[in-house]
């Protein structure tokens, strides 16, 4: 799916599935329950998360069982596999089905290696969480926010009214005072560090 290209279903509702993979991923949400409102989202019934070691690529599509299953390997070749099932009597998964999994799935991956980073990373002076809200702009800020959602740099830009490089600016300039290399861990960082609220 392309840079700002939005699934046909309600983007709050797909903002607020990806909030809360990301709060999950910091501890303010169980993934029980964010896993539930992907299913809700995708109406499906149940849903199950599986992590492997195995490098297929990401895929996400129906199986013959009624499945919709999307998959990913993170850089350390880790494999999470999500399976969402309906019952027999519901509709077929159909293409509107596939695409929104396979625009919410990154964001569940990228959660997921935040989670396994926050459980693994060394408590210390190594990397301190920021206290000081001044310690990042309004417009910085502003811009982490919309990431901590999910947001594209495009959506993000339409609903602060700026350019979707004025908010690559912002966001890069927040990552560089934070000391991170991704977006997603510049929001994470501020939402632990109480810099943001999602």
């Amino acid at each position: 799916m392309s840079e700002g290209a939005v699934p046909t279903a309600d983007e709050w509702a797909i903002a607020d599935v990806i909030g809360a993979f990301y709060a999950a991923a910091l501890g303010d949400e169980t993934w029980s329950a964010a896993l539930s409102r992907l299913a809700s989202l995708l109406g499906g019934e149940g849903v199950t998360l599986t992590q492997i070691d195995a490098p297929p690529a990401a895929m996400a599509a129906p199986v013959p069982d009624g499945m919709l299953v999307w998959a990913e390997a993170d850089p350390a070749g880790l494999v999470t596999e999500i399976a969402i099932s309906r019952s027999s009597g519901r509709s077929r998964w159909g293409e509107d089905d596939i695409t929104l999994l396979r625009y919410l799935g990154p964001h569940l991956g990228r959660a997921l290696q935040l989670d396994r980073g926050f459980a693994t990373a060394p408590v210390g002076p190594e990397r301190p969480a920021p206290t000081a809200p001044r310690l990042l702009s309004q417009r910085e800020q502003d811009c982490l926010v919309w990431v901590a959602r999910g947001a594209t740099s495009k959506h993000a830009a339409r609903q602060l009214n700026l350019s979707s490089h004025t908010v690559d600016e912002h966001v890069r300039s927040a990552m560089a005072k934070l000391g991170v290399s991704k977006r997603t861990e510049a929001a994470a960082l501020a939402v632990a560090g109480g810099l943001i609220a999602t």
